[in-house]
């Protein structure tokens, strides 16, 4: 005999990843409605998702810009920061940047950086940005 479990799986589904039923409700896992039952997760869930982020974002960036492994950790830290805020393909669209970081013009670079809509959207995280490529130093807070 079939246990409530297995019953209530093949009925239901398992889905790793949210998707919208068949009446609309965000779901997850086996028939867990996110808004009736909102996902909490724990620290270190969120950590190794994070981590996981991490690793992805410096693949794609060491796959697409071969020049990005010889960048010093400063600015590493700022193409990987870009591509958190705007995803791989909102980094790409920074193309005048992109190109003086090539040609290693900081000042370039810094002002290329300051003058996107980007700044505009966060200006400060943007402008400390802009800062660690002109000077290759990360903040000390």
């Amino acid at each position: 005999m079939m246990t409530l479990e297995a019953f209530l799986t093949k009925h239901e589904g398992r889905r790793l990843t949210s998707y919208v039923d068949s009446v609309g409700v965000p779901t997850i896992g086996i028939g867990r409605n996110i808004l009736a039952r909102p996902i909490t997760v724990t620290d270190a869930l969120v950590d190794a998702w994070f981590q996981a982020d991490l690793a992805d974002v410096v693949t794609h960036l060491t796959t697409v810009y071969a020049w990005f492994p010889a960048l010093d950790k400063a600015r590493q830290s700022v193409l990987i920061d870009l591509c958190f805020n705007l995803g791989l393909h909102g980094l790409m669209a920074f193309e005048n940047m992109l190109a003086a970081i090539i040609a290693k013009n900081w000042q370039r670079a810094h002002d290329e950086l300051l003058h996107s809509r980007a700044h505009d959207e966060e200006p400060a995280r943007i402008q400390e940005d802009a800062q660690i490529l002109l000077t290759g130093v990360m903040p000390t807070t």
